[in-house]
């Protein structure tokens, strides 16, 4: 997909400890950028050329104010197969050091992009976790279980899940917080939308 979906990561927050190795570690990832009809390839290309023009000035802007530590820049198109050359693909992107309050701390990039940021304390990493004006999505990965059940009540967002988990089996109701819309698709909570409802008060 290539970053190209709603309730994807594209912010990790890194607590201060284990943050240099996480950011060696991310930097190091190897995803294969090619084909999206090939079974091997992780990273297929972006929409279409203004999407591309977008994501690469929001890396471009970021850059001045963090550190890239992987890609930022057009696959170049030696490296794709023939058929591709001609696609808008960008390398899979790592964003370190970077302000949470900034462009691309805050707005969803919709590309390869992933931005790293440290933190210190559960409660700041509960507080940038909620700073931004979406809430789709969130992933977190504790150690135990009593963290879950302090930090999830205060989350403001729509869908958590824990630990790698997969979610949104078909019953489950998906939906966000903030600007990431209103309402909920699917289970009984994506039915109330097609439903009236109606009070009638009467005086015996």
């Amino acid at each position: 997909m290539s970053g190209q979906g709603c309730n994807l990561t594209t912010r990790m927050l890194v607590h201060r400890e284990v943050y240099d190795q996480m950011v060696t570690a991310a930097a190091a990832a190897t995803l294969r950028v090619g084909d999206p009809f090939d079974q091997t390839t992780a990273l297929g290309p972006v929409v279409g050329k203004a999407a591309h023009e977008r994501i690469l000035g929001m890396i471009e802007r970021a850059a001045k104010d963090s550190r890239v530590v992987a890609g930022g820049r057009a696959t170049d198109p030696s490296t794709l197969p023939p058929d591709n050359r001609d696609g808008y693909f960008i390398d899979p992107t790592v964003l370190a050091d970077v302000d949470p309050y900034s462009e691309v701390g805050q707005h969803e990039v919709f590309g390869p992009v992933l931005s790293l940021i440290p933190f210190e304390t559960e409660d700041e990493a509960v507080e940038l976790a909620n700073s931004t004006p979406y809430g789709l999505g969130t992933a977190i990965h504790p150690h135990d279980v009593s963290r879950v059940q302090r930090i999830v009540p205060h989350l403001q967002s729509g869908t958590v899940l824990v630990n790698g988990a997969l979610g949104q089996p078909p019953g489950a109701p998906f939906g966000g917080y903030k600007q990431s819309g209103y309402g909920r698709e699917g289970g009984k909570e994506g039915l109330y939308e097609f439903l009236q409802t109606k009070n009638v008060f009467i005086r015996a």
